[in-house]
């Protein structure tokens, strides 16, 4: 993370940055600001999982002593891009953080051709399959 010039806001995570988290399972994640931060309407929050995707906003919300917290919720596992901007529409700053989703994907599971017999015989023996 880049620092920000005196008087410009920043926020550092209250979190591990190196911790990874658990697809399909929500945390609020915290961050202390910094500098001058006139309101909580001058701060967003963008989630990115893949360069092709377009951001998703989080909802952000101010606690005691300078700390915000931000809902996240990931779907999918990969890495993650949490881009929280402040400032004005001519001087903004922005920190990003990459978080780490572990997991595996829902839906189908595709089984190698090797491994396709064995689940083959699995269900045979099973009385599932009948010839």
């Amino acid at each position: 993370m880049a620092r920000a010039k005196a008087g410009e806001p920043s926020f550092v995570p209250l979190f591990d940055t190196g911790a990874r988290f658990k697809a399909r399972k929500a945390v609020k994640l915290r961050f202390r600001a910094s500098g001058r931060l006139a309101a909580l309407q001058d701060v967003s929050v963008s989630l990115r999982r893949d360069p092709r995707d377009g951001d998703m906003r989080l909802p952000v919300r101010r606690l005691k002593g300078g700390v915000l917290e931000v809902p996240f919720a990931p779907l999918w596992p990969g890495e993650y891009v949490l881009a929280i901007e402040a400032g004005g529409a001519s001087k903004r700053s922005v920190t990003q953080v990459s978080l780490g989703v572990v997991g595996v994907a829902p839906g189908l599971v595709e089984v190698p051709p090797e491994g396709d017999g064995e689940a083959l015989q699995q269900r045979r023996s099973a009385g599932r399959i009948s010839r």
